[in-house]
């Protein structure tokens, strides 16, 4: 069955397509043979090396199907056509990451989300005379 796209539809697609793209996203992956050394390049600039025998879904491809990996076009999973395998790139990073560093990230990324519901309560708090202060003992 046919989807009709009007075109402010297409509009909104090409704006978030190309706010993505702003985003730093790996644009090419190569896998050095000689060094058994996976690399990924990103928009940025950035280039992250690693073993891909440490990260647990690439462990069992073989050395000739990471060689010919790429890169989806919009740059968040690797793709291993003759190992019939794909990985998101962001599940790939998050386990070169140690885990204590990246809980420490998150928390921190979550405590600077803000809402309305989250500003009407310290505003109610602050009625009440804000934080308790802390009592030393």
């Amino acid at each position: 069955m046919p989807v009709n796209i009007t075109r402010s539809d297409y509009e909104r697609a090409l704006e978030r397509g190309r706010r993505a793209l702003d985003r730093p996203h790996v644009t090419v992956a190569r896998y050095h043979a000689a060094d058994r050394l996976m690399e990924l390049q990103y928009s940025s600039g950035w280039v992250l090396r690693f073993d891909p025998k440490e990260i647990d879904a690439l462990k069992a491809i073989p050395e000739q199907a990471l060689a010919e990996a790429y890169v989806t076009p919009g740059g968040d999973a690797l793709i291993f056509d003759s190992a019939n395998a794909s990985v998101s790139i962001a599940a790939l990073v998050a386990q070169l990451i140690p885990l204590d560093v990246a809980r420490t990230v998150v928390a921190s990324a979550r405590g600077k989300v803000t809402s309305e519901a989250k500003a009407e309560a310290a505003r109610l708090n602050g009625l009440k005379g804000g934080r308790p202060r802390k009592t030393i003992v």
